[in-house]
């Protein structure tokens, strides 16, 4: 497999990968993650987006926050062009309280995977 190398990135890369990807994150917004760091969180997330090739037959991104409650923030087809989805993304806020893990993932599974099968 060849290998890209470069001063800022390293990777192997698949020559006959289709490029179709679904991407769900699961973003925290509990106590878990302070108030004061939950910018970092959304920064990340923009950062990583920026490098994807998003659109319907490429790469397409959902979201899920998560305290003591879950909610999806944007599902899969909600958003065609990266710019969208960074914006949303910047746009989520911190919640505080507890931390759902299991409810995350649930709502996730069947609010985001499910919808798309």
């Amino acid at each position: 497999m060849p290998r890209i190398n470069s001063d800022e990135y390293d990777a192997l890369v698949c020559l006959a990968c289709s490029g179709r990807a679904d991407v769900v994150f699961v973003i925290d917004a509990s106590d878990s993650i302070r108030v004061e760091r939950f910018p970092l969180v959304t920064e990340l997330l923009v950062a990583v987006v920026e490098q994807m090739d998003i659109g319907p037959e490429r790469t397409r991104v959902g979201a899920v926050k998560f305290a003591g409650n879950a909610s999806v923030q944007f599902y899969l087809d909600t958003f065609e062009s990266k710019h969208d989805i960074m914006v949303a993304l910047e746009r989520i806020t911190f919640v505080g309280g507890r931390t759902n893990v299991s409810g995350a993932i649930w709502i996730m599974v069947c609010a985001l995977v499910q919808r798309t099968l």
